[in-house]
C-alpha cells in the first residue's frame, strides 16, 4: 500500500476579542468573549493539543504543532497520524473549508465589564480541536494545507530552515518577505510562493 501524501494543515480555531453567541453543552445558549491572551499558555505546549474526530477521545487523529494568535483568531497547525484509523478517516475529510470545533478547560471566567450576560473567558486551556460537520464558531475551519516534502539540500532556504516562529510570505514577482511571528520583517529576498510557518 502506498502512503498518501502527507500535509501540514492550518486552521482558524476560535475568534478572539469578539462576542460569540453559542450553545454550550453545559450552560445552554450563551454569549462568550475570549480574551486575546486566553490561550497564551497553551501555545507553549501545542504538541499536547490533540486533533480528534467529533470530540471523541477514542478517535485521536493527530497532534498540533503550533498555536498562535493572528489578528482576530487563534490559529493552529497540525499533522495527522497515518498509523491510526482516525488518522486515515481524517485524511479523507480534511481540506480547506473543513469545520473545526474546540474543546477547552475554563480557568478564569467573569462577567464582561459593561456587558451584562457576556461571559469573559480570560484564561482557558485548549485541550483538543475536532473535525466536525458544523463548527460552533463561524469561520472556524481549515484554511490551508501544505505538502510535507523532504528538503532539497541544494535548494534555497525554506521556512523549515529558519528559526521557530519565522514566517515566509510570497510578495509576488519572485520575492519573499521573511519575518518573525510578531510581524517585524527581517528581510526581503527573491523566492517563490508561501513556504509555511514553523
Amino acid at each position: 500500500m502506498t502512503t498518501p501524501e502527507q500535509y501540514v494543515y492550518m486552521a482558524r480555531l476560535v475568534p478572539l476579542n469578539q462576542e460569540l453567541r453559542v450553545v454550550d453543552p453545559d450552560e445552554g445558549p450563551i454569549v462568550e468573549y475570549f480574551d486575546s491572551c486566553a490561550f497564551a499558555h497553551t501555545a507553549t505546549r501545542a504538541k499536547d493539543v490533540r486533533l480528534l474526530i467529533d470530540h471523541d477521545d477514542n478517535r485521536e487523529a493527530g497532534r498540533f504543532t503550533t498555536l498562535r494568535r493572528d489578528g482576530a483568531w487563534l490559529l493552529g497547525t497540525f499533522v495527522i497520524d497515518f498509523e491510526t484509523t482516525p488518522g486515515v478517516i481524517a485524511y479523507d475529510r480534511l481540506e480547506p473549508g473543513t469545520p473545526i470545533s474546540i474543546g477547552f478547560t475554563r480557568h478564569t471566567d467573569r462577567p464582561k465589564a459593561g456587558r451584562p450576560g457576556v461571559i469573559h473567558r480570560a484564561l482557558a486551556t485548549l485541550d483538543e480541536a475536532s473535525i466536525v460537520d458544523r463548527a460552533a464558531y463561524k469561520g472556524a475551519e481549515v484554511i490551508h494545507r501544505w505538502p510535507i516534502r523532504e528538503p532539497n539540500r541544494t535548494a534555497r532556504r525554506t521556512a523549515s530552515h529558519w528559526p521557530p516562529g519565522t514566517i515566509v510570505r510570497d510578495l509576488g514577482n519572485g520575492a519573499q518577505e521573511i519575518s518573525l511571528s510578531h510581524g517585524a520583517p527581517l528581510m526581503r529576498r527573491p523566492g517563490g510562493q508561501v513556504l509555511g510557518v514553523r
